[in-house]
């Protein structure tokens, strides 16, 4: 198991940097100290063993990540929450302890039961001195498992509950898909606990030795400037955020591997992050459910919209038959691996329409083509029908976002008067571009769609993975008035 390897390493290496946080520097020896210290704390809280941990607005990544070790050490399954309403929104019934570090009394919106309240201080171990490592760690129960959340591109977020086992086989296998070793300094920026890159990302780089380094302040590219780094996970968002930077506070590095993922990346956004960080820029294709699944080196513009498939995962392509289709065929996108979850925590229904036949169903649409490189054409979600007509919107998106030069299109449509639809763009720009200009990229890209009624947002509603939230995206359109009709 994992915690059995950083407790290894803390024995073999105990002064090897295991992380790396708001310019503090955290040994495997301190690291497995803590997690040590807080298991005997929990130990004594006569807490049961298979129940849910919930840490609770807990943002300081090393406390998290102590006490997250430490309860699934004593056997339970943990799950991070941002905020009491989102602990509410999912409704678990098995809940017997919340660690937070809110000390409102009481605390608005939590949720009411039998479970046993924990207040911690903020930040609980980071700065602080730790002791000696104990001799051995001897677990009672078997290690518990983690909750990680979807995204919720579909309006809900559902739950994945990843046991030991599989936690373990998935970190290796992540590991091993970005080259990851004992020298691997890795940055996963402010992703969160409860993300499946936030959570397995680290666990890979701890069961190699290597090091992780945290940042969840502003100034995101400050934590590249670290000596030695060799791999960064960014989205899109974040990924704008950290070429906003005068190049004076940027590096070039030509060890670093950069992964973007979450969102779909823009030529733009791929041509400055590889002329200004680093030559090795690559989309990833991940999920939740069943981890990482496609790497493509970003070598030009083709490389951002038909990605390579690891070898280690299978991905079909398959009509509504669950039929696989050929070559050039557009169909469901379903992928099965080896360390794949089975099913949704406490949702049947949602496992029954995700998985089947021992594969997984992302929710993607796509196509093979004859060179093996799978193409996506959007969520399954993100269809419109225009006169009778299914299409997919993100590759018209994409064209659209490109040939306007702006930082996002989305191409939705809406009840209307009548008994069709009324088709609407929506961009993520200054109402400043010429109407002449619209026109005409809308006649090519849009070509046979009724009249357009465009709107101009300043930012567009997306999640934290930087997706669009064509959910909110939607409810927004619908009370905004039409800008122009193209």
């Amino acid at each position: 198991m994992i915690l059995h390897k950083i407790f290894e390493h803390a024995r073999s290496a105990p002064q090897k940097l295991a992380i790396a946080y708001l310019g503090y520097r955290v040994s495997y020896g301190e690291f497995a100290y803590w997690i040590a210290d807080a298991r005997e704390f929990f130990a004594a809280q006569d807490l049961r063993a298979g129940g849910i941990a919930v840490l609770l607005a807990v943002p300081h990544r090393l406390d998290a990540w102590t006490l997250d070790f430490a309860l699934r050490s004593l056997g339970m399954n943990t799950v991070a929450v941002a905020s009491p309403t989102d602990l509410r929104a999912l409704d678990l019934r098995d809940v017997c302890c919340v660690v937070t570090s809110i000390h409102e009394d009481p605390i608005p919106h939590l949720p009411a039961g039998s479970y046993k309240l924990f207040r911690i201080p903020q930040p609980l171990y980071l700065g602080k001195t730790a002791g000696t490592l104990p001799d051995r760690l001897d677990l009672a129960h078997p290690e518990g498992g983690h909750i990680l959340l979807t995204s919720g591109t579909t309006g809900v977020r559902k739950m994945v509950l990843i046991g030991a086992d599989f936690l373990a086989a998935m970190s290796a296998r992540r590991g091993a898909v970005y080259g990851i070793n004992h020298q691997s300094m890795v940055d996963i920026l402010d992703l969160a606990l409860w993300t499946g890159a936030g959570y397995k990302l680290p666990l890979s780089t701890w069961l190699a030795g290597g090091t992780v380094i945290f940042h969840h302040n502003e100034n995101f590219h400050h934590s590249l400037l670290i000596d030695g780094i060799t791999h960064a996970v960014v989205t899109p968002p974040k990924l704008s955020e950290i070429l906003k930077a005068p190049d004076r506070e940027l590096r070039f590095n030509p060890r670093l591997l950069l992964s973007v993922g979450g969102a779909p990346l823009s030529h733009q956004l791929a041509e400055a992050a590889r002329t200004r960080l680093t030559p090795n820029v690559y989309t990833c294709l991940a999920s939740t459910e069943v981890g990482i699944w496609g790497l493509t080196r970003i070598e030009g513009q083709d490389d951002l919209c038909a990605h390579q498939i690891h070898p280690s995962v299978e991905v079909q392509v398959v009509d509504e038959s669950d039929r696989p289709l050929a070559a050039g065929e557009m169909g469901a996108i379903r992928i099965r691996a080896r360390d794949c979850v089975s099913g949704y925590f406490e949702d049947a229904a949602a496992t029954g329409q995700m998985f089947r036949d021992g594969y997984f169903y992302s929710g993607d649409i796509g196509e093979f083509r004859p060179d093996g490189r799978l193409v996506l054409h959007g969520r399954a979600s993100s269809v419109i029908i225009v006169r009778g007509t299914k299409l997919a919107a993100e590759p018209i998106e994409r064209k659209l976002q490109e040939r306007l030069q702006v930082r996002s299109a989305c191409v939705l449509s809406l009840p209307g008067n009548g008994s069709e639809d009324d088709v609407h763009l929506v961009l993520e720009s200054n109402p400043t571009l010429p109407k002449s200009e619209l026109a005409a990229v809308i006649g090519k890209e849009l070509s046979g769609f009724p009249p357009v009624g465009v709107h101009f947002l300043q930012e567009m509603p997306r999640n934290d993975m930087g997706k669009i939230d064509r959910i909110i995206l939607r409810q927004r359109v619908l009370t905004m008035p039409v800008s122009l009709i193209v």
